[in-house]
């Protein structure tokens, strides 16, 4: 569809100024990088195919609702369809290997970086993220994470916003180095 008028002149300018293609058709933007299933047909459905590669998705509710569950039969899954498959999982919470194994998880291919120092955590997947060495990386749990400079105060001492300060950088970060990790090169494990 031609734009003309005063909206092509935006654009035109939002593109020039940004960098090409900055503002482009909803049409002309395909997937990238596909889908990977979740272990769980209804969900996979309900996803349009499974979880969109490349992307961050956060499985948000109660203590004891079977996130963690999910993640691990997202793992188990894609293990068993593709024997390279590789899985970084930070572990803000205890890692039960046993409980992974129990959802189908092979845990020789899964490398567990164990901390709950928000900033070693995000810098950690930073890095795994820029190596493109990975197939999925898995934070658990966001709210187990807390500030270096929470953990090191007293409880009645405040160090409110840091933490949301912090993630949304790290988000931010992170998208960049998504985006340079579109396509894989060989791993080096």
């Amino acid at each position: 569809m031609a734009l003309t008028g005063e909206l092509a002149k935006v654009f035109q300018t939002i593109n020039k100024k940004m960098g090409e293609d900055t503002v482009v058709l909803g049409s002309d933007i395909t997937e990238t990088g596909g889908r990977i299933t979740t272990g769980s047909l209804a969900l996979d459905v309900a996803l349009g195919g499974g979880w969109p590669v490349n992307q961050w998705h956060e499985i948000i509710g109660e203590a004891s609702n079977g996130k963690t569950a999910i993640a691990l039969k997202t793992i188990a899954s894609n293990q068993q369809r593709d024997p390279e498959f590789t899985t970084v999982w930070i572990a803000a919470e205890e890692w039960v290997a046993g409980y992974a194994e129990m959802c189908g998880v092979d845990t020789s291919r899964v490398y567990v970086v164990a901390t709950n120092i928000m900033e070693e955590a995000y810098e950690a997947v930073i890095k795994i993220t820029e190596s493109k060495a990975v197939d999925c990386i898995v934070i658990d749990s966001l709210p187990a994470l807390v500030p270096g400079a929470e953990d090191e105060k007293e409880m009645e001492e405040a160090t409110v916003g840091r933490g949301a300060l912090l993630t949304n950088k790290f988000f931010r970060k992170v998208g960049k180095a998504s985006k340079r990790s579109l396509t894989k090169p060989e791993r080096p494990f």
